[in-house]
């Protein structure tokens, strides 16, 4: 009986070892785990890339320029229609990644404003693609975004050349002799968040004589 006894207590005791090694063997398994993930997270960590600062950096010495070409059209007939103008950009040395720009007008002189990328496939800027365009004719407003196809991993480019193209029709609605299409904001911007400071012409628009009362 006593046999028994001893038996049976080693039985429980060698299942009380089991489980306790068992556990033993568990929290090992689930410290690994936790110091693995807490390893990983302090790698994630260093490897991530900081939110950049310099979003609202400007780059103002030797500032790029932004005009129109030609800088001033003539023209006899106070209504005239599928006038173009060509916007030409200088960077001046300046790798420019995104161009964002607004246009003002009289809308009682000019109507059916539209903007375009350059087709002049010799400029610096021809890779540039128009990202969002926004006409507003009744408050004579213009808004373009024009950007290279990645931002991100194309390089910037630098130099002179044609950046875009607006077409528009005169109607001298209010019977002024000088108007034109002012660039009222801008900005450029470069790798790294950076803005270029720009310095800029408007476009300016002069109506001549009437054809009809130039003396022959």
């Amino acid at each position: 009986m006593e046999n028994d006894i001893e038996i049976e207590e080693k039985q429980i005791l060698s299942k009380k070892n089991i489980i306790i090694a068992l556990v033993c063997v568990g929290i090992l398994v689930l410290l690994t785990v936790i110091v693995v993930v807490l390893s990983q997270l302090k790698t994630d960590k260093n490897d991530f890339t900081k939110p950049n600062k310099t979003s609202e950096t400007v780059i103002r010495k030797n500032p790029a320029f932004l005009y129109f070409s030609p800088p001033s059209i003539k023209l006899l007939q106070k209504k005239q229609n599928g006038i173009s103008s060509d916007i030409v950009l200088d960077t001046q040395g300046k790798g420019v990644a995104i161009v964002q720009m607004e246009l003002s007008f009289d809308p009682s002189m000019i109507s059916n404003v539209s903007v375009n990328k350059t087709d002049d496939l010799t400029s610096p800027f021809s890779e540039f693609r128009v990202d969002q365009t926004i006409v507003n004719q009744e408050k004579g407003k213009a808004f373009i975004t024009l950007a290279l196809n990645n931002t991100n991993t194309d390089t910037p480019k630098t130099g002179k050349g044609k950046l875009a193209t607006i077409k528009y029709d005169v109607v001298n609605l209010s019977n002024k002799e000088k108007f034109g299409i002012q660039i009222t904001s801008l900005t450029a911007l470069i790798n790294l968040g950076k803005q270029v400071k720009f310095e800029k012409t408007d476009l300016e628009i002069t109506f001549l004589q009437d054809s009809t009362s130039i003396p022959r």
